[in-house]
């Protein structure tokens, strides 16, 4: 126990009174602040136990990388990947906008779901996981994309490891939004998907499928890792990283 919550936490009438009173009551409350201090001491150890764990991000793309194009989401529609998730509490979830926008309010929602086996391969598929947050960013400088980071308080909890689907969904109905996609396959576990609109706009519709040359989206997940993280052999240029 940290020495600055010894003469803090521990009362001093547990020791102190109970060499002025009776034996009987100095007996009583020894045993009080000897139980206090045992629980104070099982609390670090729980605190400690579920305390911030490493963050493992995995990341498809460069913000920067000139290659980069944009991924039209208008009217209701989706622009999401499917990713392989080797841990299952989801820290954040960023894309970027493309940076030529640089006045955009239109509302961009956060949806994660399953997946299934298609013959175009792993696909969207209900049911929704997480429906939200929304971001708006306004402004951009013209130069740098722009970041919509979803944090994620408390982290969300996939409900096992494999493949799963995000997305972000222009949530007005009215408006678009160029999302950055990547062009060079560098997250070859997954791709980008884009899925319809529905009435109201209130969650992503069926699968549109993929574009011509299997885009990915500019995206990184940050998970909240166990302490000796573990990848998969077949992640091959998928950039993997702690921080």
């Amino acid at each position: 126990m940290p020495s600055e919550f010894s003469s803090a936490l521990v009362p001093t009438r547990g020791t102190l009174r109970c060499s002025t009173r009776g034996a009987r009551r100095g007996s009583r409350l020894g045993l009080s602040a000897a139980a206090a201090a045992a629980l104070i001491f099982m609390w670090f150890r729980a605190a400690a136990a579920l305390g911030p764990c490493p963050p493992l991000a995995i990341q498809s793309g460069d913000p920067l990388d000139p290659r980069n194009r944009y991924l039209l989401a208008f009217a209701g529609r989706a622009w999401g990947e499917v990713f392989f998730a080797a841990d299952t509490l989801i820290e954040s979830v960023s894309v970027w906008r493309w940076p030529a926008d640089t006045t955009d309010s239109t509302p961009l929602r956060l949806f994660i779901m399953n997946t299934t086996s298609a013959d175009l391969g792993i696909e969207p598929a209900g049911p929704i996981l997480l429906s939200g947050p929304t971001l708006v960013n306004p402004f951009g400088d013209g130069v740098q994309p722009v970041e919509y980071r979803y944090v994620l308080d408390p982290p969300f909890a996939l409900p096992g490891k494999g493949f799963f689907y995000f997305c972000a969904m222009e949530a007005s109905c009215l408006s678009s939004i160029p999302i950055l996609a990547d062009t060079t396959d560098s997250y070859p576990e997954g791709g980008a998907w884009v899925m319809g609109p529905t009435l109201g706009c209130v969650s992503p519709g069926g699968v549109h499928g993929f574009p011509p040359g299997k885009l990915d989206l500019v995206f990184q997940i940050v998970f909240c890792s166990s302490p000796t993280p573990t990848g998969r052999d077949t992640w091959g240029r998928l950039k993997l990283r702690y921080r």
